[in-house]
């Protein structure tokens, strides 16, 4: 993996060192949650949100990273806050590499973060209805909900869950259709039950052919397909974009 970055940083740079970077990991082993804090500002914000997020972690403290945004207002003029919490192995170990080979990294993120700013970049969209993002990679599915343009919540369901949900054996395609249906509603219902508001459209990013997923959505969900594209830029770079 260092091998592959500083092959990576010479091709961008050359000898020279210290290239920044921002970086979108994967959102596997990525804990979300939204919760409300009174209509605060400056240091009593920052402070009433760290103490929220050491309370609701569901992570050791000591062994993990955490950190807040907002992404909302509720009727009653309560901030609506997102939570995003990681082993802080997992970052060190990334983090290490990127030094290693001659990056600095200025921040880092996940990918659902990363695809919800995406569409805030590059969509036409009225981002005042909520949505569901379906990004489909060589990991495995990403579904990333919504609201008012930003991330409510996710979940990533990997191919290696999605065969050992489907027996173990070779994935069909009759297997992965199954399990987008089975885990998409739950989804639904879960969104449902929290914002008391029903999904309409879906925003598909994916380098895949979309016909089949797109026709899966429709049938089994009355759900509004959009095919998220971009002239020239192949959708594995969608999440880059979003992190730039």
């Amino acid at each position: 993996f260092v091998n592959a970055l500083k092959n990576l940083h010479g091709q961008i740079s050359g000898a020279r060192k210290g290239l920044s970077a921002i970086v979108s990991i994967s959102s596997a082993g990525i804990y979300t949650q939204v919760f409300s804090l009174p209509p605060l500002a400056g240091e009593q914000l920052e402070e009433a949100a760290r103490l929220t997020l050491q309370m609701i972690s569901p992570l050791e403290r000591q062994l993990a990273y955490a950190d807040w945004q907002l992404v909302g207002e509720t009727s009653g003029g309560s901030h609506e806050v997102l939570g995003a919490f990681v082993e802080s192995a997992t970052v060190d170990r990334i983090t290490r590499a990127l030094r290693a080979a001659n990056f600095l990294p200025v921040a880092i993120e996940f990918g659902s973060l990363s695809l919800a700013r995406f569409v805030n970049k590059f969509s036409q969209l009225d981002l005042t209805k909520p949505y569901l993002a379906i990004n489909m990679n060589v990991e495995g599915v990403t579904f990333v909900f919504l609201h008012n343009g930003n991330l409510y919540f996710h979940y990533f369901l990997s191919w290696q869950a999605v065969q050992e949900k489907s027996g173990g054996g070779q994935v069909t395609l009759e297997d992965f259709q199954k399990q987008i249906v089975v885990e998409l509603k739950k989804l639904l219902n879960f969104y449902r039950s929290r914002r008391g508001e029903n999904i309409n459209d879906v925003i598909l990013m994916t380098a895949m052919p979309p016909q089949e997923i797109s026709q899966l959505l429709k049938s089994n969900f009355n759900l509004n397909v959009i095919v998220m594209e971009r002239a020239q830029i192949d959708p594995v770079w969608f999440m880059a974009l979003g992190a730039a």
